[in-house]
C-alpha cells in the first residue's frame, strides 16, 4: 500500500460509516414509528396553526430536506466513532435482512 492510499483508506471508511449513520438517523426521522413519536410528533404540535412553523416541521418528512442537516450535525459535531458505527452497522443489519425476508 502505497502512503497516499495508507492516508486515503481510512477516510474513505470513515465517511462511508459518517454516511451510513446519516442514512439511518434519516430513515429514523422521516419512516421509522419511533421517530415519528419522539420527533415528528412533537415537532407538529410545536408548529400549532403557524405557517412558517408547519412549512418547516413539513421538511421533517422530506428525506432530502432533513438528510441534509442530520449530514451536517454528523459532520460538524462530536459525535463518537462508536455511535456512528452503531448506526452504520443498524442501518446495513435493516437493509439487508429486509431484503432476505
Amino acid at each position: 500500500m502505497t502512503a497516499v492510499e495508507a492516508r486515503l483508506v481510512p477516510q474513505l471508511l470513515s465517511a462511508a460509516v459518517d454516511a451510513l449513520a446519516v442514512m439511518r438517523l434519516t430513515r429514523l426521522v422521516t419512516t421509522d414509528v419511533l421517530g415519528d413519536e419522539l420527533i415528528v410528533k412533537p415537532a407538529k404540535k410545536w408548529a400549532g396553526d403557524s405557517p412558517s412553523r408547519i412549512k418547516l416541521v413539513d421538511g421533517f418528512e422530506c428525506a432530502f430536506c432533513i438528510g441534509f442537516w442530520i449530514g451536517l450535525a454528523v459532520i460538524v459535531l462530536p459525535i463518537p466513532t462508536t455511535l456512528k458505527r452503531a448506526l452504520a452497522l443498524n442501518y446495513l443489519c435493516g437493509h439487508v435482512s429486509s431484503r432476505l425476508d
